[in-house]
């Protein structure tokens, strides 16, 4: 089945081990007897997950964690309780003929095949922890007799605000169960979406946390085809989906909770079959406390007197996943709640449903036929805040500012990576009247979110001079910096939550007069610069200084201020 590999060899190409080390470890095997492998976990040489994701790799098998994953009992009972504890083994899936049985050395060919014998089927090896594989045993095997019927994790919303089981007990299958177990989990660790991958043998689990992807588990492929038909079936009966715009979503609530988590769910035929994601939609992710968003005191005072401010056009920038939206909500939400504001809000896609935002959706209502259309009808409300997400076209912007021009408070998104960046996108436009732009732009705002260290795990640590040497740090070598070591609050990663840094602009007289007068690029950019503007970058840095994040963050999401013409310099 698989060629013989040997382990040393695997773990000195991915660099979990140095040569010298390798030999020792190999020097202490053959006077202690045993497998090399178990020897270097062991001693805390290697950590077990990342040798067997890398062994996984190597020998071209699934990694999983047992805990994600749903197993049929019948399945897992193919194979004696005997031999599964003697072998440290546990089968999770069949197909046929074929059974995938989780183990944590999938070079041991003898027992693939001692165990192909006993079970006469073909055994495909899966690579798990050792612990996953013991916990998953004594849940299976330690029913000496039934317990009490455990209360559901999941619960279906409806319209009406009814709760039932996503897994009942009259129609329990092994999608559903699957389901449930993949949610519930998502949302245990916030993730941001759950996504499902097709692979030519099996369905890679991934989850979005903070913006990354971590590998969670795999569904063997004949599993997949039955969780895509209960999403698909989830996602589109009518007594089930929330009323928003959105034609293919469910909403859970986990057991014991009141919190209700939308779920939005999109598919895509690739080549290798039907990728799904589930984006979970959650109220803290969009309307947040302002003065727990990420602010620096000198830069909230600012933002502070924009927002307040009777009428005019606030602009929030940023590239996608950066946070602009939960800024713009956060600020409507703060104008309705401590201002009595009356909030109306245009968006396609929309964010998330809030009653108090008088929301339009301009697709799903045909009497919107153009940007004038909608603006025009929802001014006709007489909103005193106007919230525009995505100025897409030269339409929307001369429709928002004529909004702000009648006395509104607009509040926009718009892509783009800086301050300065927005700015001058929205000038080279030909159609743009700089008169009435220049009187009405109140400010504008750019972010980005770093990940935040993780408070359980955070260790000092000093960076290399080459590492301070990219952020010019070079002062601060003999401070402490801070990094997440990994836990489990942090699922490892050494990150937990995400923060904003943000460019804040207000626009001066200076500023207004060289706009309307068609000043260049640098005169603009030297204005700038006089204001007392700060780079993201060196927001970041003092974000950095703090303990908040890490180096490798700020570098990573200052990288298109540094690689366009990147506004004032860093100060």
């Amino acid at each position: 089945m698989f060629r013989r590999i040997r382990l040393g060899d695997v773990l000195l190409k991915a660099g979990l081990v140095s040569e010298p080390t390798l030999a020792e470890a190999l020097d202490l095997q053959k006077k202690e007897g045993g497998k090399l492998g178990e020897l270097l976990v062991r001693r805390g040489i290697v950590q077990e997950v990342d040798m067997l994701k890398v062994i996984a790799e190597q020998v071209g098998v699934p990694f999983v964690r047992l805990k994600h994953y749903a197993i049929d009992p019948a399945v897992a009972k193919i194979l004696s309780e005997d031999l599964c504890r003697k072998t440290h083994v546990v089968p999770i899936a069949r197909s046929g003929q074929s059974l995938d049985v989780a183990m944590d050395d999938p070079f041991d060919l003898e027992l693939i095949d001692s165990l192909t014998k006993a079970c006469g089927l073909n055994v495909t090896p899966v690579v798990s922890t050792r612990d996953d594989i013991q916990k998953t045993l004594d849940a299976i095997f330690a029913e000496k007799k039934a317990p009490p019927a455990a209360e559901p994790e999941l619960y279906l919303v409806s319209r009406t605000g009814d709760a039932v089981p996503l897994v009942s007990e009259a129609g329990e299958s092994m999608s559903d169960l699957l389901l449930e177990k993949l949610i519930s989990q998502a949302l245990k660790e916030n993730a941001q979406a759950l996504i499902m991958e097709p692979r030519r043998s099996f369905l890679q689990v991934k989850f979005r946390i903070d913006g990354f992807l971590y590998d969670r588990t795999h569904v063997p492929v004949q599993q997949y085809q039955a969780l895509l038909a209960r999403l698909k079936d989830l996602s589109t009966r009518e007594q089930l989906v929330m009323e928003t715009p959105f034609d293919e979503s469910f909403v859970v609530r986990m057991a014991g909770g009141d919190e209700r988590f939308e779920l939005r769910v999109g598919m895509l035929e690739t080549v290798l079959g039907t990728k799904a994601v589930l984006h979970i939609m959650r109220r803290d992710m969009y309307i947040r406390d302002l003065a727990d968003m990420g602010f620096e005191l000198e830069a909230f005072d600012i933002f502070e007197k924009l927002i307040t401010a009777p009428e005019g056009l606030l602009l929030i920038c940023g590239s996608a996943h950066s946070g602009k939206t939960t800024t713009s909500y956060s600020v409507a939400n703060y104008l309705y709640r401590t201002h009595n504001r009356f909030v109306m809000s245009i968006e396609a896609p929309m964010g998330l449903l809030v009653e108090h935002f008088n929301q339009l959706h301009p697709t799903k209502n045909p009497d919107f036929e153009n940007a004038d259309a909608i603006v025009l009808r929802a001014l006709r409300q007489d909103p005193d805040v106007l919230l525009i997400d995505r100025l897409a076209n030269q339409d929307s912007v001369s429709q928002a500012l004529f909004a702000a021009a009648v006395g509104k408070f607009v509040l926009c998104t718009y892509y783009a990576e800086t301050a300065f960046d927005a700015l001058l996108h929205l000038l080279e436009n030909p159609k743009l009247d700089r008169y009435i732009f220049a009187t009405q732009i109140l400010g504008i705002v750019a972010q980005k979110l770093v990940r935040r260290i993780c408070s359980t795990c955070a260790t000092v640590y000093h960076p290399t001079l080459d590492e301070l040497q990219k952020l010019d740090m070079l002062e601060y070598k003999d401070y402490d910096f801070y990094r997440g070591a990994g836990c489990e609050r942090c699922n490892g990663s050494g990150f937990r939550g995400q923060t904003g840094i943000f460019q804040v602009l207000r626009f001066n007289r200076e500023l207004t007069h060289l706009i309307q007068s068609g000043a260049s690029v640098k005169e603009l950019l030297d204005t700038m610069e006089q204001t007392g503007i700060k780079t993201l970058r060196s927001r970041g840095k003092k974000k950095i200084l703090a303990g908040a994040t890490t180096i490798d963050e700020v570098l990573r999401e200052t990288y298109g201020e540094e690689r366009l013409y990147g506004g004032p310099k860093a100060s």
